[in-house]
């Protein structure tokens, strides 16, 4: 794995020139915390106040929280340290699991898996094939992003990618079992 993290991080710093830094760097930004929880805030305000669904709120809220803490657990525990050739923004702390691939794909994911839902819902497969479509590109650049900026191995990113794929599938599984029991108890409970 150390021979393909040095030949992509290689490849990468070739590619590198201003206007493709500028474009990593905003989608860098976009996998930030300084989005993700204004981001979560206004769509909790909004399912809440609008559409009155505390649930789709609540597991959005209970991904992003638990996405950071297991993305810092894993940190801790595997304790590699970041690549220090050539990197072009300065951050701090460990580098396995890319927190930024690992949080994109959990909570993005998630976010990209309730939009899709909805489309398909109201009959629309091209707006759910455009927002999955969408959603993947985003977050495949926001890891993409930390590799070009020198900031984690391709390793990293692949790693942060699986875990987050893998609690992104664990909330969706208990979504749809919670939204199923829900469903169950109003059949069971007409009058409510």
């Amino acid at each position: 794995m150390k021979e393909i993290d040095e030949v992509v991080a290689a490849y990468m710093e070739q590619l590198r020139n201003p206007a493709l830094t500028n474009v990593f760097l905003w989608f860098t930004y976009i996998g930030s915390k300084y989005v993700e929880f204004p981001l979560l805030i206004g769509i909790v305000a909004y399912m809440r106040i609008t559409c009155k669904n505390g649930i789709i709120s609540s597991v959005l809220l209970l991904n992003l929280l638990l996405v950071r803490w297991l993305n810092s657990f894993f940190k801790e525990s595997f304790g590699r340290e970041r690549p220090v050739h050539k990197p072009l923004i300065d951050v701090g702390g460990l580098s396995f699991p890319s927190g930024h691939a690992m949080i994109t794909a959990s909570f993005y994911g998630l976010l990209v898996y309730f939009c899709w839902r909805r489309f398909a819902e109201k009959g629309s497969s091209v707006g759910a094939r455009i927002t999955a479509a969408i959603g993947i590109l985003v977050i495949q650049m926001i890891g993409i992003s930390r590799i070009y900026l020198g900031v984690h191995y391709f390793s990293d990113v692949v790693g942060g990618f699986a875990a987050g794929a893998a609690l992104l599938s664990l909330t969706v599984v208990c979504y749809n079992f919670l939204i199923g029991e829900t469903a169950k108890q109003r059949e069971g409970h007409p009058g409510d």
